[in-house]
């Protein structure tokens, strides 16, 4: 999948918590000019995450989301559908670090937030496929060793 936001490169190094340098030590990284958004679905911020997550970057994806999800109210879909986002990030990078408890309950959190928030994915914004999300989701969360990563790569 090509990249949503390719003038925005990818981080150097990928952040698991305990595995690697943490993002705040090392030197910033460059942020490109973007245009606004019209709205949610064309947030920068939503469109870098999915090209994190897409690239394996779950927890550089999670702080993205997160300063979104903080400015959508969190009754309307929107938010949900991020959130789910965040906890389904979130799920991956605790199962890295060997959580596997903190990782089932965090898979299910993620499902029944994106299950709240089909109707926030309707033509799918950014590009993201929510029910192929949904069921690699699934299969996460019933013990796949690895996330099923859309370029074919395991993490």
């Amino acid at each position: 999948m090509a990249a949503r936001l390719p003038q925005w490169p990818l981080p150097a190094v990928r952040y698991i918590p305990g595995r690697s340098p943490h993002p705040k030590t090392l030197p910033p990284e460059p942020t490109p000019e973007l245009p606004a958004a019209s709205a949610w679905w064309d947030d920068a911020r939503f469109l870098r995450g999915l090209d994190l997550f897409d690239a394996q970057y779950y927890w550089e994806a999670h702080e993205v989301w997160e300063g979104l999800w903080l400015e959508l109210p969190r009754t309307e879909a929107p938010a949900r559908l991020i959130q789910g986002l965040i906890q389904a990030a979130a799920a991956i990078v605790k199962r890295q670090q060997g959580d596997r408890t903190a990782s089932a309950s965090l898979t299910r959190a993620a499902l029944a937030r994106l299950d709240e928030a089909a109707s926030a994915a309707d033509g799918r914004p950014g590009g993201l496929d929510l029910p192929a999300l949904r069921a690699a989701l699934v299969r996460f969360g019933a013990g796949e060793p690895v996330w099923p990563h859309s370029r074919g790569e395991a993490t």
